[in-house]
Parts: structure tokens; C-alpha cells; sequence
């Protein structure tokens, strides 16, 4: 398994496969097919000189984009855009920021999200507010500010950045308004409501994960900045969820509409929660089923999730193993393994 060992990073296309690790609940034992068409464990690939999978069950794993430490997720995506020279229009980034939010409560795992970032809170970019009071820390729940620019944050941890700052925060397009952070609201909202409409979200075992849990956009010609993921309830499995065979999460990072075929994918629809979503963009996503395959289709950064209804008895689900394929999986990996100390990287 140790396939991806000293390869190191190599941009957006590594950073994905970071992403579906933590979806899959950072096991140590799940099988991923990488950028670079190796097939290995998560524990094979190495994010900051250590393993980016070492999770056991998905009970072990919290995830998060945000919290106390550094910059809210409002205030680092518009630093992060600033330093890549990628200028989106304020409704774009309310969308990326709405994407994030997505990813920890469409993983298998615990969720952990800090207090207001649903509402776009910024904390004027302050990557230490401890000491900062309520001027930096507030949280408007009016839902008519974000408290973003009230001014330059501390210099105990921050004076280095100010010049970058002051260009950041004075971008028009930076700058929220009400209807921005009600959007930001209702989408996240809708997030909450999809999570908890299926156990297979909440997954509590590490082998459950294993058998169930699947990404098709993969390998050396995946599509940068789409992610696929399929969560399997169909037969030959225990039946979790009394309602839904399969999901399919799409997670459209990118500037325009994605389109990706799944093999044996049939009778999906998008999530009910979705179709009536307050944001109309989402309410675009589709299926179209073929023959052997099923087509899911996003608009431009986008995170939709799609359900196969489960229509009485349980039936047929989506393998997640559907695009991997079983010959590139031995089968002497399918398995969760007994706790081992850790090797040096």
C-alpha cells in the first residue's frame, strides 16, 4: 500500500484527492485511485509528511474548514483568491464559501463548524481574534452584516499581512451585503437538512465506509475541480436508509457546468431538498440515464446531491467500486486492519 510514499504534492490535482479522503472519513484502509492512476490505502498518501488517511472508524474523524484558530472560511477564501490572482465575482464567492460549508457535512465523520460562518462572518481578517473583543468577534445573527473591514486587525498577529489586507478588504466584491448572507443562510440550511435526511451520511463503521463509499472522477484524465462521490445502499448490503438505494454527491468546483458519466448509474434524481432550494443555480443539476451508464450534470460551483429512490424492497445501489473497478482493488486491502504503530515517513 505504501505506493504513494515521497511523491509529495502536486497542486490542485493532489489537493482533490486530499478532499475525497475526508469524505471517505480519513480512513487509513480505504482504497483510492490518485491524479497519477496509482491504487493504494489512504494511509499511503502523504499530506505534510504523514499519512492523510489514519482513521479507524469515521467516529474518530472531526472535520472542518473553520474554527477559532486563523481566519474565519469567509476571510481565508478571499486571501486565498487574492494570492492565486482569481477574481470571482461577490456571488461566485458566497458560492465557494457555500461549497466548503458543504464538504464536512457531506463526509462521513463529525462535523465541527464555527459559530457564524454560515453567515458569511468575517472577522475582519484577523487570524488571531482572542485578544481582538467583541469588535473583531461579533456575529450579527440580523443576518444584515458580516462585520467584515471594521478595521485592521491586531498587529501581534497580523502586522505582516496588513499591506495585503487593506487591497483585500477594500475589493467591492468582497463586501457582502444582506441578500449575500441570507443566500449563505438558506444554502447552508439546506445542507443541514440533506445530512440528516440519510443515515448514509453518518456512517459508523469503518468497513460500512469501505464497501460503501466511491469516487468516479479519478485517475489521470479526472476532471480538475470535480469531485464525484456515491454512497451505496443497494442489494447485497444492509439496508441503512428505507427510502434511497444509492446517493451521489457532485462537488463543481470549477467556472462552468460539469458533466460526468458513471457507469451502471440509473434512477437518480436530484435530493428533494435541492429542487426546492433558494438557490435556483442548484435547481439546474440533472441525470440522464443511457444505457450503461448515467450522466450527472452541475452548473459552475455548484455542490449538488442526487438520490436513487428506493421504490419498496431494496434494489440495485451504485458499487463504489463502479468506476474503480474491482481488478484494480486486491482484494487482500478490503478489509479495515487492526491498529499498528505508525512508521516513520
Amino acid at each position: 500500500g505504501d505506493v504513494y510514499k515521497r511523491q509529495g504534492e502536486d497542486g490542485e490535482r493532489q489537493q482533490q484527492n486530499y478532499i475525497e479522503i475526508g469524505l471517505a472519513g480519513t480512513l487509513k484502509d480505504f482504497i483510492i485511485k490518485d491524479y497519477r492512476g496509482n491504487t493504494g490505502t489512504a494511509s499511503s498518501v502523504i499530506w505534510n509528511s504523514q499519512p492523510a488517511g489514519y482513521a479507524t472508524d469515521p467516529a474518530d474523524i472531526i472535520n472542518y474548514v473553520s474554527k477559532h484558530d486563523n481566519e474565519a472560511i469567509w476571510d481565508k477564501l478571499q486571501l486565498e483568491l487574492h494570492k492565486a490572482g482569481v477574481d470571482l465575482s461577490l456571488e461566485n464567492r458566497v458560492r465557494v464559501n457555500s461549497i466548503a460549508l458543504a464538504i464536512p457535512l457531506l463526509s462521513q465523520g463529525i462535523p465541527f463548524l464555527q459559530m457564524g460562518d454560515d453567515l458569511l462572518r468575517s472577522k475582519s481578517l484577523d487570524r488571531n481574534s482572542y485578544d481582538a473583543g467583541d469588535w473583531f468577534n461579533f456575529v450579527d445573527f440580523s443576518k444584515e452584516t458580516n462585520n467584515w473591514n471594521v478595521g485592521l486587525p491586531l498587529a501581534q498577529d497580523n502586522s505582516a499581512n496588513w499591506a495585503t489586507m487593506a487591497s483585500v478588504a477594500t475589493k467591492a466584491n468582497t463586501k457582502a451585503a444582506a441578500d449575500d448572507i441570507r443566500f449563505s443562510s438558506d444554502v447552508f440550511n439546506e445542507f443541514l437538512q440533506i445530512r440528516k435526511s440519510s443515515p448514509l451520511f453518518r456512517l459508523t463503521t469503518g468497513q460500512d465506509v469501505m464497501q460503501r463509499v466511491g469516487f468516479h472522477n479519478i485517475g489521470k484524465n479526472l476532471t480538475p475541480g470535480l469531485i464525484v462521490m456515491s454512497i451505496d445502499d443497494g442489494t447485497g448490503l444492509a439496508d441503512l436508509d428505507p427510502d434511497h438505494d444509492a446517493v451521489v454527491v457532485v462537488i463543481n468546483g470549477t467556472a462552468a457546468e460539469q458533466s460526468h458519466e458513471v457507469a451502471t448509474a440509473k434512477g437518480f434524481v436530484l435530493h428533494q431538498v435541492q429542487q426546492a432550494s433558494a438557490d435556483s443555480q442548484v435547481q439546474d443539476a440533472s441525470f440522464a440515464e443511457a444505457a450503461t451508464e448515467g450522466t450527472f450534470t452541475v452548473p459552475a460551483y455548484t455542490a449538488a446531491v442526487f438520490v436513487k429512490p428506493q421504490m419498496g424492497a431494496q434494489g440495485d445501489g451504485l458499487k463504489a467500486d463502479a468506476t474503480l473497478g474491482a481488478a484494480d482493488i486486491p482484494l487482500s486491502l478490503i478489509h479495515i486492519s487492526e491498529p499498528t504503530r505508525r512508521r516513520g515517513i
